[in-house]
C-alpha cells in the first residue's frame, strides 16, 4: 500500500509541476488596454492595535505615484487600545485626503472594519492595505490599466516578506517568492481566486451589491474572492505590483494565523462546493479548486501514514527489545553501510521521486530571478525544502480536527 501511495502522490506532482512547466513557456499576457482616465481610488487601511507599523504604512500610501486628487484614504480602527488611534489623527490633521473612521467595540476581525469603511467609499475602485503592510510607489498605478476589463473584479498584486530577520522571517521569505510566481501562474490560466490585504484593488459598487465581506469568516479576504469567482467575474495578478508584508516571527503566531488560515480554506472551499467540477467555471472549477482540495487531502493521508509507518517501526523495535533481548545500542550500531544502502533502494519509488522534486526545485529557483530576488543555496533552504512541508502538515492536521470538531472560529 505504501509503494502504491508513493507512485499515486508522485505521478500527481509529476503532472502538476509539468503543467506549471508549460505555462512557464507561455510567457506573460498582453498588456491591458490603459484606462481612458485616470480612476479615483480609496485606499482602506483596517487597523488594530498597530502603533508599531501604521506611520510607516500610511508614508507609504502616501508616496504613491498616483495623482493626490484621485486617491482617498480611510483607516478603519477596529477599537484600538493602544496608540494607533492618536497616530491616525495626526496623519489626519496633516493630510487632508485621510479619514478616520472608529468602531467602539472590537468586531474580532477585519471584515467588520472593512464593511464600515465600505458604506462610506464613494469612488469607483477601493484597495485594501492591511496596516502591518508596506506598498511600493508604483503599485496602485500598475493594477488599475486592468480594470478596462469589465469582467474583473478584483487585482492582487504580489507580496513579499519585509522582516526576514530571524530563521522563521526567512523561511516565509521563500514561502511568499514561491507563493506570488504560483499565483500568477494559476491567473495565467484564469483560475486565480484569491484576494489579500496587501494591495487588493476592488470594483466598489460590485463588492457593495455581493454584500461586502463575511465577517463570520476566518478568512474573508478568500471568501469574497471565490465569491466573485462564483458570480463569475475574474480575479487576476499583477506581478509586477510588489508590494510586503510583516510575517510574525514566533511560532505560536505563526502558528495561530497559518491553521486560521488552513480552516479558512476548509471551511470557504466547502462554502462553494458547486463550484467544483463544473464546466461552467472553466479551469477554476475543473482543475484549480479540484487540485487544491486533493493536495490537502494528500498532506493529511500523508501525515497520517507517514505516523503509521513510524509508529509501526518504533512497536516492532520494542518489540524485539523485550522479547529477543536485544539492546538499544544493537539497533543504533548496526547501520547499513552505504553501498548496501544504494542497492536496497527501489528505483521504481526513487525515481519520481528524484523527479518531482527536481521540476519543483526548478519552479523554485526560477521564482527567485522573476522577482529579482538574491538566492543561494544555504541552511534555510534545506529547512524549507524539508523540515518546513512537515510543519505544515501539523498546522493542515490540525486545522482539520479544529474543524471536524466544530471548534470556535476565532482570529
Amino acid at each position: 500500500m505504501f509503494e502504491i501511495y508513493i507512485w499515486i502522490l508522485c505521478f500527481i506532482s509529476l503532472y502538476v509541476s509539468i503543467f506549471w512547466l508549460i505555462i512557464v513557456g507561455l510567457g506573460e499576457p498582453k498588456e491591458p488596454q490603459p484606462l481612458k482616465e485616470i480612476p479615483k481610488v480609496t485606499v482602506v487601511v483596517p487597523a488594530y492595535n498597530e502603533e508599531k507599523n501604521i506611520a510607516k504604512t500610511l508614508d507609504s500610501i502616501l508616496n504613491l505615484d498616483y495623482p493626490k486628487d484621485k486617491l482617498k484614504i480611510i483607516v478603519a480602527d477596529d477599537a484600538s487600545t493602544d496608540n494607533t488611534p492618536l497616530i491616525i489623527k495626526e496623519y489626519c490633521k496633516k493630510h487632508k485626503n485621510i479619514k478616520l473612521i472608529q468602531n467602539k467595540i472590537n468586531s474580532g476581525n477585519a471584515a467588520g472594519t472593512l464593511n464600515a469603511a465600505l458604506q462610506q467609499i464613494d469612488t469607483e475602485f477601493f484597495a485594501r492595505v492591511d496596516s502591518d503592510s508596506f506598498v511600493d510607489k508604483n503599485s496602485l498605478k500598475l493594477i488599475v490599466n486592468h480594470f478596462s476589463d469589465p469582467e474583473i473584479g478584483a487585482v492582487i498584486s504580489s507580496v513579499l516578506i519585509n522582516n526576514d530577520i530571524n530563521y522563521l522571517g526567512r523561511i516565509q521569505r521563500l514561502e511568499y517568492i514561491l507563493s506570488s510566481f504560483v499565483r500568477k501562474l494559476i491567473s495565467r490560466i484564469g483560475a486565480l481566486h484569491m484576494t489579500h490585504g496587501v494591495m487588493t484593488v476592488y470594483r466598489t459598487d460590485l463588492i457593495k451589491k455581493l454584500g461586502g465581506f463575511d465577517k463570520n469568516n476566518l478568512t474573508e479576504d478568500l471568501e469574497v474572492a471565490l465569491k466573485l469567482r462564483y458570480n463569475k467575474y475574474n480575479v487576476i495578478i499583477e506581478p509586477r505590483s510588489i508590494n510586503y508584508t510583516n510575517g510574525p516571527l514566533n511560532i505560536r503566531a505563526f502558528w495561530k494565523q497559518r491553521v486560521r488560515w488552513f480552516r479558512g480554506f476548509i471551511t470557504n472551499n466547502w462554502k462553494y462546493k458547486k463550484m467544483f467540477f463544473n464546466k461552467n467555471y472553466g479551469l477554476i472549477g475543473l482543475f484549480q479548486l479540484p487540485l487544491n482540495v486533493t493536495t490537502m487531502l494528500m498532506v493529511l493521508f500523508s501525515f497520517l501514514l507517514f505516523a503509521y509507518q513510524f509508529l509501526r517501526y518504533v512497536y516492532t523495535t520494542l518489540t524485539k527489545i523485550i522479547t529477543l533481548g536485544f539492546g538499544i545500542f544493537d539497533f543504533i550500531i548496526e547501520w547499513p553501510s552505504v553501498k548496501d544502502f544504494i542497492l536496497s533502494l527501489d528505483i521504481r519509488i526513487w525515481f519520481p521521486v528524484i523527479a518531482s522534486f527536481i521540476f519543483g526545485f526548478y519552479i523554485y529557483i526560477y521564482a527567485h530571478k522573476y522577482f529579482n530576488q538574491r538566492w543561494k543555496f544555504h541552511f534555510i533552504t534545506l529547512i524549507y525544502l524539508l523540515l518546513y512541508p512537515m510543519l505544515r502538515s501539523l498546522q493542515w492536521m490540525n486545522a482539520f480536527v479544529l474543524e471536524a470538531f466544530g471548534a470556535k472560529r476565532k482570529w
